[in-house]
């Protein structure tokens, strides 16, 4: 059976308040407005210095833009917030560890290097890939890690490029899990990949308890 850290055994949880609910919502608007913030001011600078009429009333070519210089600026505005929880739980990781999501690698520089044989980095966007690559090399960790541009989802893709069954000691999630489609789906595909006595190590940032224990309850 895994190891899935944060989680304890104790009476169930009470069901969620209304202010609980209400939670998850408020983090999708705050992380729009942030985005909007973060990723705007560019977006415009842009769209002036390369002019194209399609690319100016477009309002998906307005959200590449905003999502591609405003994500980053997320990523470690949040990763600053937590970084005292983030901090402990990976640096539990130890052994073979695949990292799900890996962004632009804010998590690398919470491992502790003397724990990991081989770090495996899954993410499919390329330019966070960039980051990352640069995350891994500042860690220290650049001979033990394996970067896989691929989406959790891409599983034949990443059978092919070593993850398989019962092949990791170590799974980590950290604020990732709230948009990962079909979670219950990919946490038990997860499980399938590590061997015994693995553990999984899960930072779900933007979901409540009560929606953590129901997941890994599934």
């Amino acid at each position: 059976m895994p190891l899935i850290a944060g989680l304890h055994n104790g009476p169930p949880a009470k069901p969620p308040t209304p202010f609980h609910r209400a939670i998850p919502p408020l983090f999708f608007l705050f992380n729009c407005a942030f985005l909007t913030w973060a990723g705007l001011p560019k977006a415009i600078w842009y769209q002036i210095t390369h002019p194209n009429p399609i690319g100016l009333i477009s309002p998906w070519a307005w959200r590449d833009l905003v999502l591609q210089y405003g994500f980053s600026k997320l990523l470690r505005f949040v990763d600053s917030m937590y970084s005292k929880y983030k901090d402990p739980l990976v640096k539990l990781a130890n052994g073979r560890i695949l990292e799900v999501g890996a962004g632009s690698g804010l998590t690398v520089k919470y491992y502790d290097s003397s724990k990991v044989v081989e770090l495996v980095a899954i993410e499919p966007v390329e330019d966070l890939r960039v980051e990352l690559n640069q995350a891994v090399s500042a860690a220290g960790l650049r001979e033990k890690t394996t970067i896989i541009p691929f989406g959790i989802d891409e599983r034949a893709k990443l059978a092919g490029a070593g993850v398989t069954e019962s092949s990791f000691d170590t799974i980590v999630l950290v604020q990732v899990l709230c948009s990962v489609p079909n979670p219950k789906e990919q946490i038990q595909y997860l499980q399938s990949l590590l061997k015994p006595g693995g553990q999984i190590l899960m930072d779900a940032t933007f979901l409540i308890p009560h929606e953590i224990g129901r997941l890994v309850k599934e």
